[in-house]
């Protein structure tokens, strides 16, 4: 690992930004991790119809493989990109990548709970950003929510108030109401 991140330090300016356009999502990293879970399903084709039977099994030893060693590998070796653009991180844009060249392939027809995929899928909802909707409805099915509506889960609301021992301090509270459960979660600050 150290011999390649010297190897990538010591490449040039033009060099690195190609091995950082690689792992984005119009680079070839994309189409390389979705042809590594064709073969780890033996198809040529990937759809929900893979999850039946011990097709869970064979996306969780994909994951288990692409989160434990080729994530932690790549990060050891691409840090040095990092000086070259700041916003690089290569964790988030191969979880990316597996998310909308894997994931919504196979969870494209999911119509049931799924919960040995449950660490996967809440990874996938915490560590990559913008979503599809029609992805998170089915990743929601998949563990076991009722598929969400038009309206968001979580409803943030914040409202300030002056604190009645402190009249020179101002309060300021944060909460958000959980639309499925009836729950709320609050925070409250002094401004």
């Amino acid at each position: 690992m150290r011999n390649c991140s010297t190897e990538i330090q010591a490449l040039t300016l033009c060099e690195k930004q190609k091995l950082i356009n690689f792992f984005k999502p119009e680079g070839d990293a994309s189409g390389i991790i979705e042809n590594n879970a064709f073969k780890a399903f033996n198809c040529s084709n990937l759809s929900s119809d893979l999850l039946k039977e011990d097709g869970s099994e064979l996306l969780e030893q994909l994951w288990l493989k692409l989160n434990s060693l080729v994530i932690p590998s790549l990060q050891s070796m691409c840090f040095p990109l990092i000086e070259i653009d700041t916003s690089f991180d290569v964790q988030t844009l191969i979880l990316t990548a597996f998310r909308d060249r894997v994931l919504a392939k196979l969870l494209q027809d999911a119509d049931r709970e799924f919960p040995q995929l449950k660490s996967i899928l809440l990874t996938i909802l915490v560590e990559t950003e913008d979503i599809p909707t029609s992805l998170r409805t089915k990743i929601d099915i998949c563990l076991g929510k009722s598929p969400s509506t038009s309206k968001p889960r979580y409803q943030k609301k914040i409202r300030s108030k002056t604190d009645s021992c402190l009249s020179s301090k101002r309060k300021s509270v944060s909460w958000m109401d959980d639309m499925q459960d009836n729950s709320r979660k609050s925070s409250t600050f002094c401004a």
